[in-house]
């Protein structure tokens, strides 16, 4: 199979989108760390980038080793569908696949590995590598020597679709996780995905 568009490299955000749990599990564990955070102040947050909002600057919990070590163990217990696995494994095949997310690379690595999907990520990039999205799409751009229109992202937030229009990158929202489509296509995504066997319809 082959994407309409010419993608050679598929980026995957995280959380929220190989699984919804991910979004409320991070609203639930912030607030249980000793931060209050509100449904509608974590939408509004996710409508940017997460670090450079003022809000989350005060949030200093959330930028430490500790909530990383209080979150941890949990979050590689969550599981992803295997409809979901199916797709990425298909995906692998024909693309390669990088996650660029803004969460911590040690929270996510195990639970790619635990759910046993970790082999088909080339890259895990997240707030260790750098807290902008652009950053990190850099750093893959370069070191894979791609035209931003040779790639592809995948994501939930209105945020990350703005840090993807910024490098010339395709977006993809997808409806399961913080914002609704009508935020999503605020972005101006090529399209949108009411679940992960949709993404078809873009090959």
């Amino acid at each position: 199979m082959s994407l309409k568009l010419k993608t050679r490299f598929i980026f995957l955000d995280n959380d929220g989108v190989l699984t919804p749990e991910t979004a409320s599990f991070h609203l639930r564990k912030i607030n249980e760390f000793g931060c209050t955070l509100t449904k509608e102040e974590y939408e509004k947050i996710s409508m940017g980038n997460w670090y450079e909002t003022d809000y989350v600057k005060k949030l200093n919990c959330l930028n430490t080793q500790e909530y990383v070590n209080f979150i941890s163990s949990e979050y590689a217990k969550i599981q992803i569908s295997e409809e979901t696995k199916a797709m990425i494994q298909r995906l692998y095949y024909c693309y390669h696949i990088a996650m660029v997310s803004s969460g911590s690379e040690k929270v996510i690595k195990p639970y790619l590995k635990n759910n046993g999907i970790d082999r088909y990520f080339l890259d895990v990039l997240g707030r260790e590598t750098h807290v902008s999205k652009v950053e990190k799409f850099n750093v893959l751009l370069n070191k894979y020597k791609l035209n931003p229109m040779e790639s592809l992202f995948i994501t939930d937030s209105l945020g990350d679709i703005h840090e993807a229009n910024e490098v010339g990158i395709p977006a993809i929202g997808i409806s399961w996780g913080v914002h609704s489509e009508e935020i999503l296509r605020q972005g101006n995504p090529i399209g949108i995905i009411n679940n992960f066997a949709e993404i078809e319809k873009f090959f």
